[in-house]
């Protein structure tokens, strides 16, 4: 039984060894540019601005609701830059790190 054994292993790793290499090419791989979501739009903050005169000096105002609605705007704005910023970041990270020829980018 151990020499059936030993001659069945015998031929198996024989006939691993006997056969020869296929040279298999490895797939051209594109390089991958991560595109990141432009942000929202900003939205369009409507406000009325009202100029007062008091005692020959003149102030510019907002009512109370208009001044929520700007305070708003002016945080959406803080947003859009933000978001825009982390999207430009990332182009620039992307182009300084890019030894590619066929990845180019506005600079």
């Amino acid at each position: 039984m151990r020499t059936a054994l030993a001659i069945l292993l015998a031929t198996t790793l024989a006939a691993c060894e006997t056969t020869p290499a296929i040279p298999v090419a490895a797939p051209k791989l594109e390089p991958m540019v991560y595109h990141p979501q432009m942000p929202k739009p900003l939205a369009v903050c409507d406000v009325t601005w009202k100029v007062l005169v008091v005692d020959n000096t003149p102030y510019v105002a907002l009512t109370y609701e208009d001044n929520i609605n700007f305070a708003v705007c002016a945080k959406d704005l803080e947003r859009y830059l933000s978001e825009l910023t982390l999207v430009v970041c990332q182009y620039r990270q992307c182009s300084k790190e890019s030894n590619d020829p066929t990845i180019r980018f506005i600079r």
